[in-house]
């Protein structure tokens, strides 16, 4: 087996195709099954528990700010002078 099919193979065993990926979003929007339900990970319509990394404290806010860090400095451009901008 080829590198490419080996991976075709490996992905078609843990990858959703579209349809049933829909039909989990579908699930979840219209189930009253799970109706009042909030802040958890569905797979195939059942409730998953989040990666160990998606509760690390330290690491949401180093990824907070990370991602602020480009949209400070362009606020910030925001309050200058029109003058000061175009220099």
């Amino acid at each position: 087996m080829s590198t490419l099919e080996h991976t075709k193979w490996i992905k078609g065993r843990v990858a959703l195709t579209p349809d049933e990926d829909a039909g989990n979003s579908i699930y979840l929007v219209y189930s009253q099954e799970v109706e009042g339900v909030n802040g958890k990970y569905f797979i195939s319509r059942e409730a998953v528990p989040s990666s160990p990394l998606s509760c690390d404290a330290a690491l949401a806010r180093q990824l907070w700010t990370i991602g602020e860090a480009p949209t400070a400095s362009a606020s910030t451009l925001c309050l200058l002078p029109e003058i000061e901008r175009t220099g």
